[in-house]
């Protein structure tokens, strides 16, 4: 048998198929990338930093940003105090941060402010 096609037979092109009115995944995806209206345009937009020659670099101003977290388990079990849990866990910042920021109220558990001995609990 030298019949090429019975040794590699070529498969007729794939229709994309709709399922009951229903876009294909590609369509789906390239509506996930437009925008609908101007609202959602300028949500997206961010905000240009400027290059700044003086220091070879761009500068980003400070700037407010929640960070919330969910208990472990692994800090309930050891009853710890709050202190020292963040200062073990997030030690990008030293110890006395830490409590500063408690007692300014800037580390809360269930949005109210804690006492430095504060021991965590399972769905704080």
């Amino acid at each position: 048998m030298n019949d090429n096609t019975s040794k590699n037979p070529q498969k007729p092109p794939t229709k994309k198929r709709s399922y009951a009115g229903r876009p294909t995944r590609s369509e789906r995806n390239k509506r996930k990338r437009t925008y609908e209206n101007e609202v959602e345009l300028k949500a997206a937009k961010v905000e240009y930093v400027p290059f700044n020659e003086d220091y070879n670099a761009r500068i980003v101003h400070p700037y407010v940003y929640t960070y919330r977290t969910y208990a472990k388990k692994r800090w309930t079990l050891d009853s710890k105090s709050i202190l020292d849990v963040y200062a073990a866990e997030f030690g990008s910042y030293p110890k006395s941060y830490y409590e500063a920021a408690i007692l300014n109220g800037r580390i809360r558990v269930n949005d109210e402010t804690v006492s430095l001995n504060y021991g965590i609990k399972s769905n704080d």
